[in-house]
């Protein structure tokens, strides 16, 4: 009887095994497609820390810079359409101005730059630092009225902070961005902080609990609502970002974005 089983055993694999050999091994590329990838934050009140020119690289690539640079951009800024300042590539992929820029709330800054045949085009409006009143610890997070005039839009962090402004440690990202209108009742909006960590509801850091709020561009609310907020941002922009939406225009992806920050302040 065992060797009844023993032979049936073996033809169903021989069986199995035929039928492998008549099955054929489809192979898919995943399509991939180049892009010029433009980083920069113009941080009000801040010097300039230049603008990164990379590409993107297919996902079976690993990334590092000295793949994904790219040293030879033709690239200048203009700001309030009058002053044009040439950039020179510096190290990593950036491009700085000769001489320390102080980014300046409230101008247009303009960005041209030319890539092989590519063009490549952005602007941004530098925000003025955000107004913050009546901060609040609501328990699981920190909430604040921000003032403001203009059409910006805000968000809000939470940090721990220890001896004069040393943050320890704070939020990675954003709840949300709140977007102001002219025609609100308030004069302002009321912004919130992601959800503090277990860790740090403790009395021991509830003196140490503070917000920062940042005011944006508003361009930057189609990039944060598009943006997978559980993708490294590295990776956003190693690898193009599948559906978000940039600010910059042309042959190319990425964010040429003003940002102000906001104080640091203790919540109540």
């Amino acid at each position: 009887m065992r060797v009844i089983i023993n032979i049936i055993f073996m033809l169903a694999i021989l069986i199995l095994l035929c039928r492998c050999e008549d099955i054929d091994v489809i192979e898919t590329d995943v399509p991939y497609e180049e892009h010029v990838v433009v980083r920069a934050e113009l941080v009000a009140d801040v010097v300039f820390s230049g603008v990164s020119f990379t590409k993107t690289l297919p996902l079976n690539v690993e990334y590092t810079i000295e793949k994904a640079e790219l040293k030879n951009v033709v690239t200048y800024i203009q700001i309030d359409r009058q002053k044009i300042i040439p950039l020179y590539y510096s190290v990593r992929g950036i491009y700085k101005p000769v001489n320390d820029l102080l980014i300046e709330p409230g101008k247009i800054y303009e960005l041209y730059a030319k890539v092989g045949t590519k063009n490549i085009y952005a602007y941004t409006t530098v925000p003025d630092q955000p107004q913050v009143h009546s901060v609040l610890n609501e328990g699981v997070f920190l909430s604040g009225k921000v003032e403001s005039e203009n059409d910006e839009i805000f968000g809000a962090i939470w940090a721990i902070v220890e001896g004069s402004n040393t943050i320890l440690t704070s939020a990675g990202d954003f709840y949300d961005m709140v977007q102001f209108q002219q025609n609100s009742q308030t004069g302002g909006v009321y912004v919130r902080t992601i959800d503090i960590p277990e860790l740090y509801l403790t009395p021991y850091y509830s003196s140490r609990l503070y917000i920062r709020v940042y005011a944006y561009d508003e361009q930057y609310l189609d990039y944060f609502s598009t943006q997978n907020a559980h993708n490294p941002i590295e990776n956003i922009f190693a690898q193009s970002g599948g559906n978000i939406i940039w600010n910059v225009q042309g042959d190319a992806i990425g964010l040429f974005i003003g940002v102000a920050k906001g104080n640091l302040i203790r919540a109540n």
